[in-house]
């Protein structure tokens, strides 16, 4: 099912998963709330996170602080003296904020002047 990043709709599928016959839950990255968790917990079948960390459950995700590290330390050493960053929300701890910080951390560790942060 697609939630579209509905946060409400994403609660209301997995309680529908939670009450009918699924032998389990791939469950893409979100930004969790309270409501998941708690409807998490009540699940009945096997659940597997992925893109996302989340204590007490299965996860397939990567090192997003270091890739966003990486990829920015290879456009400095190509020549790149403006690097730019287009995120989402901080909310969002992979996608957002861990991608963020290694975007930040590589511009200092390269001494490159963050000239604007929205």
């Amino acid at each position: 099912m697609n939630s579209a990043n509905n946060h409400q709709k994403e609660v209301e599928y997995l309680d529908l998963f939670r009450n009918n016959r699924v032998d389990g839950v791939i469950f893409l990255a979100t930004i969790f709330t309270p409501r998941h968790e708690a409807i998490l917990k009540k699940m009945r079948v096997p659940v597997v996170i992925v893109g996302q960390e989340y204590k007490g459950f299965c996860c397939v995700c990567h090192d997003d602080f270091s890739a966003a590290y990486a990829i920015t330390k290879l456009m400095i050493k190509k020549g790149g003296k403006n690097p730019g960053f287009i995120g989402v929300t901080e909310s969002d701890k992979a996608a957002g904020l861990a991608r963020k910080k290694g975007f930040l951390k590589a511009l200092h560790d390269y001494h490159i002047e963050i000239k604007k942060i929205i």
